[in-house]
């Protein structure tokens, strides 16, 4: 003979369950996600900033933040400041599809590196320059420029910003084995 489980069992389990998530906080925390695009394509690692937090879009331009229950916080992409910066008060639910569009006036800066102590000048490749600058409005930029093997590099960057070329890092060489030849 089978034996039934009366109905007040389930109510008092699924009561049991609820009364647990309510008392002990352990339900699951809520989300804050959605994508970044820019120039109508996926961003990939554009650093995202929540609250203290930061982290990097994913290669298809998303990213989701786990928040505590009640948050009150920021969420933006710091480099291009308070412009895109949304504010979020007491957090309940999950927030989702909080996409970014980035549509700025690019121009293309280019140009070559040489080395100044031969002769003629050679081009370095491999070369990593750290650009660093502001455009009028207060944005900042922060960006990594690699040389070429002709010494070439080029780079999109916001019109109007004032560029420092802060460091470079010249290539490494690569040893020639004692005799000449190939490695």
């Amino acid at each position: 003979m089978k034996q039934r489980h009366p109905i007040w069992f389930l109510l008092l389990f699924v009561g049991a369950f609820a009364l647990c998530q309510a008392l002990c906080g352990c339900s699951r925390a809520p989300r804050i996600s959605g994508m970044v695009f820019r120039h109508g394509e996926p961003a990939a690692n554009e650093l995202i900033q929540a609250g203290e937090f930061y982290m990097p879009t994913n290669a298809l331009g998303r990213y989701t933040f786990p928040v505590p229950l009640g948050w009150d916080g920021t969420v933006g992409i710091p480099r291009y400041g308070p412009l895109a910066a949304v504010q979020y008060l007491n957090v309940q639910e999950d927030h989702i599809d909080q996409n970014w569009i980035i549509e700025m006036n690019f121009v293309t800066i280019s140009g070559r590196v040489t080395d100044a102590t031969t002769q003629p000048a050679a081009p370095l490749a491999g070369v990593t320059m750290e650009v660093r600058g502001s455009t009028p409005d207060g944005q900042t930029w922060d960006e990594d420029i690699l040389t070429d093997p002709n010494g070439v590099y080029n780079a999109r960057v916001p019109k109007g910003l004032v560029i420092t070329v802060e460091n470079y890092t010249p290539p490494v060489p690569v040893p020639e084995p004692p005799g000449g030849g190939a490695v």
